[in-house]
């Protein structure tokens, strides 16, 4: 993590800065069509679009590698999470595992390090870019108009109260679903190491029902943080 994250931060600062300028590029392509004689029309555009091809497959190179790197420290991440949390489980006393069950262990080592992982990583890499993207527009709207930034920049505190609200309600709703897949993984765990006894007693269809409305209950869990996101993002891009 320590080698890869500033060399994905710097490849994530090239791709940004290239796709932010995007409209400047497209501003010289205009310029060379409106001022340049016909004569010499062809052959400058002809330039113009073989550099700006490189640039931006320069940048698209940038943005492919920022993915790669920040994908490898999300692993190496998990890879250390799950080391860790393994070598306390076997130090723990045998009276915890008499309180926890088995299932739950196994979906914190599996599940919810993947789910940390990919927070740390990928939400601070989109994280980054965005602030990036958004510092450059925010520079561009002033030097193009004060007054216009002034007045866009006016919605930001409602956005932020809003971003707010949105974050802490989808951590309850993270929370609860791990909560609720771990106690799905236990129940299965547990009726799959008994099943001898469960076909015994000829309770496979109470089993299978009651497993069915723990994953039910996750289901319903997935479709709320649906609707916040698409009501997130659709009150962010009015």
């Amino acid at each position: 993590l320590r080698n890869s994250s500033p060399a994905a931060i710097g490849f994530l600062a090239i791709s940004s800065v290239i796709t932010m300028s995007a409209p400047f590029f497209l501003g010289k392509v205009i310029d060379v069509i409106y001022t340049n004689p016909t004569g010499e029309l062809a052959e400058n555009l002809s330039t113009l679009c073989a550099l700006l091809t490189g640039i931006f497959m320069f940048g698209a190179a940038a943005n492919g590698i920022r993915v790669y790197l920040m994908q490898i420290s999300g692993q190496r991440i998990v890879n250390r999470l799950r080391a860790t949390i393994f070598s306390s489980l076997l130090k723990q006393e045998v009276a915890f595992f008499d309180k926890t069950s088995t299932g739950e262990l196994i979906n914190r080592l599996s599940s919810d390090t993947a789910l940390l992982g990919r927070s740390v990583t990928e939400n601070l890499s989109d994280g980054l870019r965005a602030a990036g993207q958004a510092s450059a527009a925010i520079g561009m709207m002033f030097f193009v108009s004060p007054k216009l930034a002034t007045f866009v920049l006016t919605v930001v505190p409602s956005l932020a109260v809003i971003a707010v609200l949105y974050g802490t309600y989808l951590r309850k709703l993270t929370r609860m679903t791990q909560d609720s897949l771990a106690e799905a993984t236990q129940l299965a765990e547990e009726r799959i190491g008994n099943l001898r006894t469960v076909r015994a007693f000829g309770h496979e269809l109470s089993e299978m029902e009651k497993y069915d409305n723990k994953i039910q209950y996750v289901l319903q869990l997935a479709k709320k943080e649906a609707i916040a996101r698409a009501g997130f993002f659709g009150a962010v891009s009015i």
